[in-house]
């Protein structure tokens, strides 16, 4: 099992780490130049690849998650925007809450900002994924030696406490608890967001990163309409390619309870709270 190997287990081959340096040091790390590095590596080097990326260990695999192969291929370039985000408002000894964590890469990211007195809680249902995030946020590193308190929660967030269908669908990174998506179907715990955040007795949160495959109003709707304010997330990164499927528009009612539009793209869209 590549989870229970030691981190270093899988070094980057010759072949490997000259690929990355390419990618990771050229314009070659950049649109179909870096689709056709990492097929290169898919064709010809082991999987997964043990790394550094933002000063963390990381262990990654080169098949069926997009999130991992993109932050393997460029992490200087990984999600710029929502990192410059992230990094503008998550402040030393901060709280980030990941929603929808993968493998973990914000997480990791998140992890390299706090310091001691930092929270980072991640929230994966999937169960092999959540292995990979494990690895990633606590058998690779030690964040407990530099602070930073890491909770880890295996489920589901969603209206109410309870059991849901997870889909699953051929690109990991898209799983949904939305009936309309495609795939083989998990049962998985699931808990409101609320009692998650209360249980772990976390008074603040500084950054909120959201991404549930367009599950998002589901979560955010008991959470916004029945916690206390002094718990809303200060900011929020929030998916939003896949409103179409929400039944409850987050965008408009996190604006209502005061919320400002600081940034948005295709993908994203970026919230603060003003104190």
């Amino acid at each position: 099992m590549t989870m229970d190997a030691p981190f270093g287990a899988y070094r980057p081959s010759p072949f490997a780490s000259a690929v990355l340096a390419l990618s990771q040091n050229t314009v070659l790390g950049r649109g179909a130049a870096r689709k056709a590095l990492g097929n290169l590596l898919r064709k010809h080097s082991g999987s997964p690849l043990d790394v550094k990326l933002w000063g963390r260990n990381a262990r990654l695999h080169l098949a069926s998650n997009y999130s991992e192969m993109k932050a393997l291929l460029n992490p200087s370039s990984y999600s710029r925007a929502d990192f410059d985000f992230i990094r503008s408002n998550l402040p030393p000894g901060g709280v980030f809450v990941d929603i929808g964590a993968n493998a973990g890469m914000f997480s990791l990211f998140a992890s390299s900002l706090l310091g001691r007195g930092g929270v980072v809680l991640s929230v994966e249902p999937q169960p092999a994924i959540f292995e990979r995030l494990k690895f990633n946020l606590q058998t690779a590193n030690d964040l407990g030696a530099e602070g930073v308190r890491v909770i880890l929660v295996e489920g589901a967030v969603g209206p109410a406490t309870g059991v849901a269908e997870l889909a699953i669908p051929a690109e990991l990174g898209q799983a949904s608890l939305r009936v309309e998506v495609g795939g083989p179907r998990i049962a998985v715990p699931v808990l409101p967001l609320g009692k998650v955040v209360r249980s772990h007795a976390l008074g603040r949160i500084d950054v909120m990163k959201i991404d549930v495959e367009g599950y998002e109003d589901a979560v955010l709707r008991t959470f916004f309409e029945q916690e206390a304010r002094a718990i809303f997330p200060h900011s929020v990164l929030l998916e939003h390619c896949n409103s179409e499927r929400w039944s409850w528009d987050c965008i408009a009612e996190l604006q209502k309870l005061g919320y400002v539009e600081a940034y948005r793209d295709k993908a994203n869209i970026f919230l603060t709270l003003p104190v």
